[in-house]
């Protein structure tokens, strides 16, 4: 009757995007998304998939609704055990933010990036520099990120290509501003 789950709370970039090799200020896909696995044997279905984005946010509702828990009212995620038992759900953006100065939106295969104030943030703290035996004030110690992007994960998952003058920008510029 245990319930168990696996999840993360980053991924890696390892250069997807040189010269970034860390995850903490990654705004890409590889360090974003993480898995979530969930296993009850005899209670929830045994290779069960679903292709549905979601929150580290939801993991505490989804476990409460499976444990016969009420949710805090104050939760910002959702409860997906319905998709977990194999019933549909509507798809609903996701949202993560870099340091409070940018936002990346997840809807359905699409991935928008909002920086406006052009944030740069730094390549590696000093204690990684040091640790590396590289100078803490080395040049160059930023990772320029674009103050706007639209990627399509199926046609570019690792997220080389932004999507050019595509007319859904203009919807996630909303969802952008309603979670703002």
């Amino acid at each position: 009757d245990t319930l168990v789950i696996l999840t993360a709370d980053h991924g890696e970039e390892l250069m997807d995007h040189p010269p970034y090799l860390f995850h903490f200020a990654s705004i890409y896909d590889g360090v974003l998304r993480v898995p979530l696995l969930l296993s009850q044997p005899g209670v929830l279905p045994e290779g069960q998939q679903f292709a549905l984005s979601t929150s580290l946010l939801d993991v505490a509702p989804t476990l409460c609704e499976l444990l016969g828990i009420p949710a805090e009212k104050t939760w910002l995620g959702r409860s997906v055990a319905p998709a977990v038992v194999g019933h549909s759900l509507p798809e609903k953006p996701v949202f993560a933010e870099l340091e409070n100065r940018a936002l990346i939106v997840y809807h359905q295969q699409k991935v928008y990036f909002q920086n406006p104030s052009a944030y740069a943030p730094v390549l590696a703290p000093g204690l990684q520099l040091k640790e590396a035996k590289l100078d803490e004030r080395i040049q160059g110690n930023s990772y320029p990120l674009p103050t706007e992007a639209l990627w399509d994960l199926t046609a570019d998952p690792r997220q080389q290509h932004p999507l050019q003058g595509a007319a859904v920008l203009e919807m996630f510029r909303r969802e952008a501003a309603d979670f703002q």
